[in-house]
């Protein structure tokens, strides 16, 4: 019992210290991401749209060219992109929540780019901020749900026992980022050494908010595919034209947490619309069917909007460049023309 009691002791302590050390800390350094909520969190209520995704969002819809157009088809808007390069749900989530958390005026639309939730951590932001900051319990628990209950449809247990050892790993993983972040851990070194030498936070700077504040910066250097990169980008082309991507629903962590964004957006007034960017894929993540399903804007259909594939229009499979990005953002108008909010 004495035992016992000690860890309980040592726990207390030690979240009672991360939460003092959290009040007095400004928001982590996180690249993208705090230089966006800084300038919402005195400039949100001017907005009234967003966008969220990852780059095939923060690169290639445009806010201006969408307000522009919105305007003159007698729907106004006042867009900010809230997309954040390489964001997977449910980070997404996590900032969207951020964005809105002191919000009092209603919102129009949030246009979500549609990923399920994406377990693995992305070697490149390994022991970053970027892979922490987000990691509280509502979060840790959306990837521990997507990990220990995946769609386990026409799979027999041999297969389902095969999954759930490889994903053990990615569980072990995230559940130190969540214990790294509600603990604050190393912050606290951060803090002393800031008071003691009398040093000033230091500030990321307004360059991701983009140059006209609207959230968009655009693909830089513009460039086209040539060569190799070429080659391999038609080969897929014409094999998505051949076999169309398949349906995926993912496991049901992926949809609670549409579910969720959706409900949130709809608390403040908004309408949620998913967005499929243009870009070859096997697999397509959708929404299930029922009665609640957000509207889903799907553009990744060469069939359909051809112009979007061209070559010229495009940096790489996954990303389209600086004029597929005009492109892009006027399809999205053209769609959302005579739609209410509601």
């Amino acid at each position: 019992m004495k035992g016992l009691l000690n860890i309980l002791i040592f726990t207390a302590a030690l979240f009672a210290t991360s939460a003092l050390i959290s009040s007095r800390q400004p928001p982590p350094p996180v690249p993208i991401v705090q230089p966006k909520l800084t300038w919402l969190a005195e400039h949100g209520e001017q907005y009234d749209t967003f966008y969220l995704g990852s780059s095939r969002t923060y690169r290639q819809i445009i806010p201006q060219l969408f307000d522009s157009l919105m305007t003159e088809a007698g729907q106004p808007t006042r867009s900010f992109n809230l997309g954040v390069d390489g964001m997977r749900p449910p980070e997404d989530t996590y900032l969207l929540e951020q964005a809105l958390k002191n919000r009092k005026k209603p919102l129009k639309y949030v246009f979500v780019e549609c990923n399920a939730i994406r377990v693995p951590i992305d070697p490149e932001k390994r022991d970053t901020i970027r892979t922490v900051y987000w990691h509280d319990w509502t979060r840790t628990s959306a990837v521990t749900s997507a990990i220990l209950k995946p769609d386990f449809k026409k799979k027999n247990w041999r297969d389902r026992g095969k999954e759930w050892t490889e994903r053990w790993p990615d569980l072990y993983e995230h559940s130190l980022l969540w214990l790294r972040n509600t603990t604050e851990m190393g912050r606290g070194g951060d803090w002393l050494k800031d008071r003691i030498l009398n040093r000033k936070t230091v500030s990321l700077g307004m360059h991701d908010v983009g140059p006209l504040r609207d959230g968009f910066n655009e693909v830089k250097p513009p460039r086209i595919m040539e060569g190799v990169e070429l080659a391999t980008y038609e080969t897929d082309l014409a094999e998505m034209l051949e076999k169309p991507p398949r349906v995926v629903h993912a496991e049901p962590a992926s949809q609670r947490e549409l579910l969720y964004k959706k409900q949130l957006i709809e608390k403040h007034g908004g309408r949620m619309v998913l967005v499929i960017p243009p870009m070859t894929q096997s697999r397509c993540f959708l929404p299930e069917d029922n009665a609640t399903a957000p509207l889903v804007l799907n553009f990744a259909d060469p069939a359909k909007y051809p112009e979007l594939f061209e070559a010229r229009h495009r940096l790489d499979s996954g990303h389209v460049n600086t004029l597929g990005a005009e492109l892009f953002t006027r399809q999205i108008v053209n769609q959302m023309k005579g739609l209410s909010a509601k």
